[in-house]
């Protein structure tokens, strides 16, 4: 359990990360971590319900 100030901390850390830029993870695909985070989720989805469903690739976080 943290205090009011650890979350605060912990969630302003968690921001910043999400904020750094970032390329490489996905072909072609350059953005803020935040962004290929949705992008992956997106894919997934696409994977599950797509036309084809089990085309997933995955990547890999450096």
């Amino acid at each position: 359990m943290l205090t009011k100030a650890g979350r605060e901390a912990v969630l302003a850390g968690y921001e910043r990360r999400m904020l750094t830029r970032t390329a490489g993870a996905l072909p072609d695909f350059a953005g803020t971590l935040r962004r290929h985070v949705y992008r992956q989720a997106q894919r997934l989805c696409a994977a599950i319900l797509g036309p084809e469903p089990g085309m997933w690739t995955g990547l890999s976080w450096r």
